[in-house]
């Protein structure tokens, strides 16, 4: 996986008013993605999770995480054991990496299955449609 730098991690902080204020939790974080299956006896299906050591987040890759990614605003705002937690990454190109790579894990871990570059993955609950284009051609 990438390595990015100048990272900062924000957790929202509920108040006494009832709002809430976004702390920074550290300036300069490192967020990993890994496969809790290495190691073990899964028969080599992944298991994608999302690892912020200097923010002490460990959390599985899944619909639950409801993340939003915001290329304008460079953030990627994610949901980690109950706590509302954003990323702000240094340059566009820095957040879209990170929301593919994050999709591409929520999308593995939601369907047993890569996002390849020429096919179009479409989930309907426990069903998925997988279309691959050619030019205008569509063969579904």
């Amino acid at each position: 996986m990438q390595a990015w730098d100048g990272i900062e991690l924000y957790k929202h902080v509920a108040t006494a008013s009832g709002d809430g204020v976004w702390e920074l939790v550290h300036s300069n974080v490192r967020p990993n993605f890994y496969d809790s299956t290495t190691g073990s006896n899964t028969s080599g299906r992944q298991d994608f999770c999302l690892e912020i050591q200097q923010g002490d987040v460990d959390v599985h890759i899944d619909a639950e995480l409801n993340y939003v990614l915001d290329v304008k605003q460079q953030r990627v705002t994610f949901s980690a054991n109950d706590i509302m937690y954003a990323l702000k990454f240094p340059n566009d190109a820095a957040c879209r990496a990170f929301g593919e790579q994050l999709s591409n894990a929520v999308f593995f871990n939601l369907f047993g299955v890569s996002i390849v570059d020429n096919y179009d993955y479409i989930g309907y609950g426990n069903w998925t449609l997988v279309t691959l284009t050619f030019g205008s051609l569509c063969c579904c």
